[in-house]
């Protein structure tokens, strides 16, 4: 980029339309430089790179070059965005990534650099990040946090899938790779199934099958846990009458 007219020429003594011609002349080139030849905004905007100056679409895989300074690149497909030297892009460099398609793009800084601290992130259908490098490694922003399930992060990087949730009754199976908690009650037979425990004549036994959290109390007694359907609680009626005592929720 041109240097600017020194202050030195345009204040020297005996100053002559040569030197006004010259200082004018560096002064054009050091601001079309700067700014751009046509005065509009857009490209002024993109000569300093501003941050999402404009857009680049991509489809296939690429490489963030300086050039790319403040751009939005719009990736389409599944493919690996890479990125020169940190060191080459220096301190500040910034660059927006989206992507527009249906697949997954995989960000891999230059050979050992990271990003937030890993090898790669990547980003799901619909996803943005704006790319921040500081000279040695890059920052992503936007992007979002990664969800735990019960303080577990997902098993696969990247974005978070939630399959399989379905009405009070349903089942949430997984999000992204962590198996979720147990199914909620519901009144059908099976996994989940929640019914009443009563007490007959000297016992309280479990419904048949599988494995039931429980807790029955009666007459200043009680009992809870976890136990195998079919067993027998040690906790019964009186009376010689069948009597409601508690519950009991199958979870497995």
């Amino acid at each position: 980029m041109s240097a600017f007219p020194s202050k030195s020429l345009l204040a020297a003594a005996g100053l002559d339309g040569p030197t006004v011609l010259t200082a004018m002349g560096q002064l054009f080139d050091a601001l079309t430089g700067l700014l751009g030849t046509t005065g509009t905004q857009s490209v002024a905007l993109a000569a300093l790179g501003a941050p999402l100056n404009s857009t680049h679409n991509l489809a296939t895989a690429y490489t963030i070059l300086p050039a790319d300074r403040g751009q939005m690149l719009e990736c389409a497909g599944t493919w690996t965005l890479g990125a020169t030297a940190a060191a080459t892009l220096g301190d500040g460099f910034c660059v927006g990534v989206s992507n527009t398609g249906s697949g997954t793009i995989t960000i891999d800084p230059n050979s050992t650099e990271t990003v937030d601290g890993v090898a790669s992130i990547t980003l799901g259908a619909g996803r943005s990040t704006i790319l921040y490098c500081d000279g040695g490694k890059w920052v992503s922003i936007g992007k979002g946090a990664v969800l735990t399930v019960n303080g577990t992060a997902p098993t696969t990087a990247g974005d978070v899938t939630v399959t399989n949730i379905t009405g009070n009754a349903g089942t949430a199976t997984s999000v992204g790779g962590v198996t979720a908690p147990a199914t909620k009650p519901q009144t059908a037979a099976g996994v989940g199934q929640f019914v009443g425990l009563v007490a007959t004549y000297t016992s309280t036994v479990l419904p048949s099958g599988g494995t039931w959290a429980y807790s029955a109390v009666l007459n200043g007694a009680g009992d809870a846990g976890i136990a195998a359907g079919g067993t027998t609680l040690g906790i019964g009626g009186t009376g010689g009458g069948a009597q409601a005592v508690g519950f009991a929720w199958r979870i497995a």
